[in-house]
């Protein structure tokens, strides 16, 4: 596809989302873009698909608003929306001319700080790669994924649970009340105002289920009070057990979500060291960890396989990267680059983090290993490893509430699974490691 008409097609959407957030109907957010940028057909029609993806997932604007230290205007928050979507959201394979139009896109006050939230999607986004490669150049619609993955699943989970986990129905969304902002946790500052937003979920205090916008949803993430977190995720933290006074190390702790977490079960007090590898993911953790109240946390940027650094931790807690498997609801398209060789090349990292994590937990402390990845290779092989090189240390139950996730396989019934079909929630391996 050509520059100049992938472009036009994302100026319709851009001008249609801005109507939208105005109260207009998408049809008539469309017939007005479409007379003020006078386009083709083609870009037309190519424009109102994408608008109503958009429109039907309800993307939310971001907490970037935070980072830079300002309301967004409806055009910047709207061309925030489109480049997350397009970039990391949904089944696009983004390449550089996709990039290029949205700088366009942006206003001239904006592009200093767009430029800087274009980067980020790009980092996070796995799929980018594959998009710069593609010979066309433009928005390509998605195939219907990768043989190899779908072998996988059927092998390893059965053909029913399979065909569930690869069909297209979205998991839920999910918020944590922020402890260090809300006086009233668990229960929500204002119940009236979020009761068409959230559903409590019962076995989880604290934690909300979205279903749908509001405008006192979004204040409240911008002030911190509330702080999207998926469900699996927020379990990582409950299986950690975090305690005040402790000493923690928050291994891959960018962007800070789990790092927030952690500091509210420790009532700030005690010390936090987040490492990881990336400048850029650091900088995002300092947002927002700002943002949520977090004041026992220190950033370091570090190898997680060579860590510069000595002395025992009471808990360490490691999300090392892995291949996404339990996210490809968000990236639908990754599924083209798995294959065995890129599993095997996670799981040799994910053993390299977790045998130099262990060099630095106490004897009586904790290691909590957990990954968005469903494929054994990067969990339970992972672990069984591990443990049979450490014979003085042994697996302990995550102790989660009843009727959340499912044993983990190949004996590991100590650790927890989750699995979007059946729990809402990402794809997610947690175990908790203990010495013997």
């Amino acid at each position: 596809m050509e520059a100049t008409s992938l472009c036009a097609q994302l100026r319709i959407v851009l001008g249609a989302l801005v109507k939208v957030r105005s109260g207009s109907s998408e049809r008539a957010a469309l017939a007005i873009a479409r007379d003020q940028l006078q386009v083709g057909r083609t870009e037309f029609r190519e424009a109102g698909r994408i608008l109503r993806e958009i429109v039907a997932r309800q993307d939310q604007p971001n907490d970037f608003s935070s980072i830079i230290g300002r309301p967004l205007s409806t055009h910047e928050s709207c061309l925030v929306n489109l480049a997350s979507f397009l970039l990391l959201n949904r089944t696009y394979l983004p390449s550089m001319k996709t990039i290029n139009c949205l700088r366009e896109l942006a206003p001239r006050r904006f592009r200093r700080e767009f430029e800087y939230y274009l980067g980020s999607l790009i980092l996070d986004s796995p799929s980018f790669e594959a998009g710069r490669r593609s010979r066309s150049g433009g928005i390509q619609p998605p195939s219907e994924g990768s043989s190899w993955w779908l072998t996988y699943c059927i092998r390893t989970f059965g053909r029913a649970r399979a065909l569930r986990m690869l069909s297209e129905s979205r998991r839920s969304r999910f918020v944590r009340l922020n402890a260090l902002r809300s006086a009233t946790w668990p229960k929500l500052p204002d119940q009236q105002a979020l009761n068409s937003s959230l559903e409590t979920v019962s076995a989880v205090p604290g934690v909300y289920r979205v279903l749908k916008p509001s405008l006192a949803l979004s204040h409240m993430l911008v002030e911190g009070i509330l702080q999207f977190q998926d469900l699996a995720s927020y379990c990582a933290v409950l299986a950690a057990d975090p305690r005040a006074n402790e000493r923690v190390l928050d291994i891959c702790g960018a962007p800070g979500v789990k790092t927030a977490a952690i500091a509210q079960f420790m009532r700030n007090s005690g010390s936090i060291i987040s490492v990881d590898s990336s400048a850029l993911r650091l900088k995002s953790w300092e947002a927002q960890t700002t943002r949520l109240g977090v004041k026992i946390a220190t950033p370091v940027l570090a190898d997680a396989t060579n860590l510069p650094m000595t002395g025992e931790q009471d808990l360490i807690l490691l999300d090392p990267p892995c291949s996404g498997t339990g996210i490809l609801d968000q990236n639908p398209r990754m599924k083209l680059n798995l294959n065995h060789s890129v599993i095997r090349s996670y799981s040799v990292l994910e053993a390299r983090m977790l045998e130099e994590a262990s060099r630095l937990v106490s004897s009586g402390g904790r290691i909590v290993y957990s990954t968005c990845s469903i494929t054994t290779e990067e969990n339970e092989d992972v672990v069984s490893n591990f443990l049979k090189s450490h014979p003085d240390m042994e697996t302990k139950p995550v102790g989660l509430p009843p009727g959340l996730g499912e044993p983990g396989m190949r004996g590991l019934t100590d650790c927890r699974r989750f699995f979007p079909d059946s729990d809402e929630s990402a794809g997610y391996f947690i175990a908790r490691l203990e010495h013997s």
